[in-house]
């Protein structure tokens, strides 16, 4: 008993222990401690510098239109430049960017976030290269494994796969709900431009299953990169600002 009649609370296991106060800051709980802020400066300004190069494919897929059509391949030329390389490095660009702060997590490396946009971009234009300067020129002829369309291609590929890293690297660092429905169609997006591209890939190469079933393979190489990749995650990235 105290000299009020009160006694002091028994501590214990049920207790809340706080942080002490002070006279000019009140003793707060420990879950309304701030976390540490995280730096996004760095990421920031990778996003920028990929969101630039995707703008220079655009650019140049409207350059491409008034190109001879025997050059530009018919509409070829110009898709492709919107498509893997203005829409895909892009995508490499903001996607992990995105998915850090959509977690509440640490972006992935600067490295792995620069490597992603460089492979994607890099391989886009030696692809669209290698086939520029053939044009009109079978792949089952010319094409050979270590040729610049087909090197572009894996390439992409690469590109792709280091994508996937940096996107779902703020997983590990999570503390919060994960939005798993955006997870997944991130997943599914991957996979599928994934293998839409090394579907291509295999064509540019020579490969001879690939050449000959290429009249049914060029609906699913299309699907897979335009609706399957873009549509994925654009649209579950919009639902989400």
């Amino acid at each position: 008993m105290t000299s009020l009649g009160f006694s002091p609370p028994p501590s214990g296991r049920g207790n809340i222990p706080l942080v002490e106060g002070t006279a000019t800051s009140p003793a707060v709980l420990p879950s309304q401690r701030r976390r540490p802020s995280i730096s996004r400066s760095r990421d920031r300004a990778i996003t920028t510098a990929g969101l630039a190069i995707s703008a220079a494919f655009l650019a140049s897929a409207v350059v491409a239109m008034f190109l001879p059509p025997e050059t530009r391949r018919g509409v070829w030329l110009p898709l492709h430049l919107a498509l893997a390389g203005g829409a895909t490095t892009a995508i490499a660009a903001a996607l992990p960017f995105f998915t850090s702060s959509l977690l509440g997590a640490a972006p992935a490396p600067a490295p792995i976030r620069a490597l992603a946009i460089v492979l994607v971009a890099a391989g886009t234009a030696a692809m669209v290269i290698g086939v520029s300067s053939q044009a009109g020129i079978s792949a089952a002829v010319h094409a050979t494994p270590l040729s610049l369309a087909p090197s572009g291609g894996l390439a992409f590929v690469a590109g792709i796969l280091v994508l996937s890293c940096a996107a779902f690297w703020p997983i590990r660092g999570s503390v919060g709900q994960r939005q798993s429905i955006v997870l997944v169609a991130y997943v599914a997006a991957i996979l599928d431009v994934a293998i839409g591209a090394m579907l291509a890939t295999l064509y540019l190469g020579g490969y001879s299953p690939a050449l000959a079933a290429w009249a049914r393979l060029t609906p699913a190489h299309a699907w897979l990169n335009l609706l399957g990749f873009v549509s994925l995650v654009v649209p579950r990235t919009l639902l989400h600002l």
